[in-house]
């Protein structure tokens, strides 16, 4: 009998988790949920915001990030994103760094990044990399075995006597607005 899982963040850390999970798991997992608070898409951290009044793109937090192992099944995903389109390698690192302020001076120093790491971006705010990520762990048959839940918080994680986890989106039972979210049998928190 396979098991149910639920990854409560739909980040990258969370959606690459699921992929995976997709991935190389045929017959011991029946489902796998993925419960983002995103209100349009998944993303967490490095998704965009669009202002409705001017029309602005901003991004949420992360406007490139960095691998620092070209070994890993994640930095062959970035490859083949960038392959897709998704993503690009920065080139020119010269304008990427820290800025820190020097106490004794009173002013900021920037410091270039010198180590050897690949730093990813995009040129539509991650959206078609998050896009492709959600598409990866969603099914596209009619049973919906595997699903994103969004708009969705998880408040309460509570283990059964059974042994699985009971999520639910607050702890008080007693709110109008309580609801259930389910029984699972694993619980990944890839969330902040």
């Amino acid at each position: 009998m396979g098991k149910k899982i639920a990854i409560i963040g739909g980040g990258v850390s969370g959606l690459a988790c699921a992929q995976r999970l997709v991935a190389e798991s045929e017959s011991s997992i029946d489902s796998i949920v993925v419960f983002d608070t995103g209100n349009r898409t998944c993303g967490g951290r490095i998704s965009s915001r669009v202002d409705k009044q001017t029309g602005f793109e901003f991004d949420h937090a992360a406007q490139y990030f960095s691998v620092k192992d070209n070994k890993t099944v994640f930095a062959e995903y970035c490859r083949e994103a960038t392959k897709r389109g998704e993503l690009y390698a920065i080139d020119d690192l010269s304008r990427y760094g820290i800025l820190s302020r020097e106490e004794d001076k009173q002013q900021h120093v920037f410091h270039r990044f010198e180590d050897e790491h690949v730093r990813y971006a995009s040129k539509d705010g991650f959206r078609a990399f998050i896009k492709h990520l959600e598409d990866s762990v969603l099914d596209v048959g009619t049973d919906a075995k595997n699903k994103i839940e969004r708009p969705q918080w998880v408040g309460s994680m509570q283990k059964n006597k059974s042994n699985t986890w009971l999520l639910a989106n607050t702890q008080d039972r007693s709110r109008k607005n309580y609801r259930e979210l389910g029984e699972y049998d694993f619980v990944v928190i890839a969330h902040n």
